[in-house]
């Protein structure tokens, strides 16, 4: 079991082992970037490390730490990753990003949604006090 941070000092993408040890450090965020990353959310699904920073948008790299791309949706609180699609919640849309194909569609809409997330082609909003569940394609 391994997990990745963010070293703020180092401006660094960071595997370490379960016993702490570094087991990957990516480079600098700086060598491509002149933004001051503040992340909040890192996520792995396997094939890239998905960096996010509400102010500077979503950073891919590749499972050795390596810069990939960047992808500039801002504004986020959170988002998850499903294959090739990053989904996110933007008052009031749904939206479900192709970062591969730079596509995007709206699987949803609803005005102040608490929180949305998706499972097995299922929407999950939580708003007004109730949870509404919606199947799609």
């Amino acid at each position: 079991m391994a997990f990745w941070y963010f070293d703020a000092s180092s401006m660094k993408l960071l595997k370490a082992s379960k016993n702490l040890e570094t087991q990957i450090e990516g480079v600098p965020m700086g060598t491509w970037t002149t933004e001051v990353w503040k992340p909040t959310q890192i996520l792995d699904n396997e094939k890239n490390i998905f960096v996010h920073d509400s102010s500077n948008g979503i950073c891919l790299f590749d499972v050795f730490g390596n810069f990939y791309k960047s992808i500039d949706i801002t504004g986020l609180s959170d988002f998850q990753v499903k294959k090739t699609k990053l989904m996110y919640y933007q008052d009031p849309y749904l939206i479900r990003y192709d970062y591969k194909f730079f596509k995007n569609d709206t699987l949803y809409t609803h005005k102040n949604a608490m929180n949305i997330r998706t499972e097995n082609k299922t929407i999950f909003c939580w708003a007004n006090d109730s949870l509404q569940i919606i199947k799609y394609d």
